[in-house]
C-alpha cells in the first residue's frame, strides 16, 4: 500500500520544496514585421520551460475551426522534451497578430549532440477560428529567433 502512495508522496515533496517553479515568469521580445523598427514589446508569459533555443520552420494549416499552428525547433543537444506553443496574452502582442513562445524542457542529464535532424523537436497549437480572423500575422518566438506566418 506504501508503494502506492510513494510517487505521489516524492512529487508532493518536489513542489513544495520549489522543485517544479510554476510562478516563474519571463519577458518575451517580440520584433515588429519591419524589421525591428521602434521599440520592441515587452511580454510576459508565465511557464517554467525555458525558450527552445532555435525555431527552424513553422506552418500554419487552415481547418474548419480556425488552424493548426505547428513549428519545428532546434536544440543544442538531445533529449528535450514536453515541447509546447505557449500563447502569449493578445495584450502584450502587437496589434493584428497572434504569438506564441516555444518552450521545452532540457534532459537534466546531458545528452550527446548528435546530429541536427535527430536534435529537431515539433510542437503543435490549435489556433481559434475567432482568433485568426482579423489577425496580419501569427509569430513563433524562441530564444535566438522568431518566425511569422500570414494566416
Amino acid at each position: 500500500m506504501t508503494a502506492r502512495f510513494l510517487p505521489f508522496l516524492l512529487c508532493l515533496a518536489l513542489a513544495g520544496c520549489g522543485w517544479f517553479n510554476w510562478g516563474q515568469s519571463e519577458q518575451v521580445l517580440i520584433r515588429s514585421e519591419d524589421g525591428g523598427a521602434g521599440s520592441p514589446n515587452q511580454l510576459v508569459v508565465a511557464d517554467p520551460r525555458p525558450r527552445m533555443p532555435q525555431v527552424l520552420g513553422i506552418q500554419l494549416d487552415r481547418t474548419p475551426y480556425g488552424a493548426i499552428l505547428t513549428a519545428r525547433g532546434l536544440p543544442p543537444r538531445q533529449g528535450w522534451w514536453n515541447a509546447a506553443l505557449v500563447r502569449v496574452p493578445d495584450s502584450q502582442t502587437p496589434p493584428g497578430s497572434i504569438a506564441y513562445v516555444f518552450k521545452a524542457v532540457p534532459d537534466p542529464v546531458p545528452q550527446p549532440a548528435g546530429t541536427q535532424r535527430s536534435r529537431e523537436v515539433f510542437a503543435a497549437a490549435r489556433v481559434p477560428l475567432a482568433d485568426l480572423t482579423g489577425a496580419n500575422s501569427v509569430i513563433v518566438v524562441a530564444g535566438q529567433n522568431q518566425l511569422s506566418t500570414r494566416p
